[in-house]
């Protein structure tokens, strides 16, 4: 009978787990072709079930997904320049085009002025603002279908608007131990 409680204690010994981390890699290299045919064949049976895993996996990893893209996409821009800059462009069309599905005319350059005299500093880090380093940030991103209106921009730095990606605003704010003041 399986005893998980001994199982998990023989497991936390270092020799221990090596020797399993061994032999696991003996019998993967071993059965490598008949362990990756099987996955094809479950894959191909139930595709929505892994379609699903999938996104939980990506939901859970972003950071992983994240710095994988930007690593192809840097690979993509030393072999073949010209079709990095055609997904650029894509990229900048697709950005464009939901920008102008979700504005609602409030945007205006007064309203965008109101709003840096009202945040001369980045509300996330507190750095000063200035021209070359200040961007409007979506609290709510386009993303994640947030309009875009003055009441759901805020001036912020760039440093904070990259790390921030398409986090909402609050969950933001928690990760970075501030408060919604703003």
């Amino acid at each position: 009978m399986y005893n998980k409680e001994y199982w998990d204690e023989y497991y936390r010994d270092p020799d221990n787990r090596k020797a399993k981390n061994l032999r696991s890699a003996a019998h993967y290299a071993r059965y490598r072709e008949s362990i990756l045919r099987n996955k094809r064949e479950k894959r191909r049976e139930e595709p929505e079930n892994y379609r699903a895993s999938a996104r939980k996996w990506h939901a859970t990893n972003k950071d992983r997904v994240n710095a994988s893209r930007r690593e192809a996409a840097k690979d993509l821009a030393k072999r073949d320049p010209v079709l990095a800059k055609l997904n650029n462009m894509k990229r900048s069309r697709r950005r464009k085009a939901l920008l102008a599905a979700s504005t609602d005319g409030s945007v205006t350059a007064c309203a965008i002025r109101d709003l840096i005299v009202r945040f001369p500093c980045c509300p996330y880090c507190d750095v000063l603002l200035d021209e070359t380093n200040r961007v409007l940030d979506h609290k709510t991103p386009l993303a994640a279908g947030g309009p875009h209106s003055a009441g759901n921009l805020i001036p912020c730095c760039r440093v904070c608007n990259r790390a921030k990606s398409d986090m909402p605003y609050d969950k933001w704010l928690s990760s970075i131990g501030r408060s919604n003041e703003h």
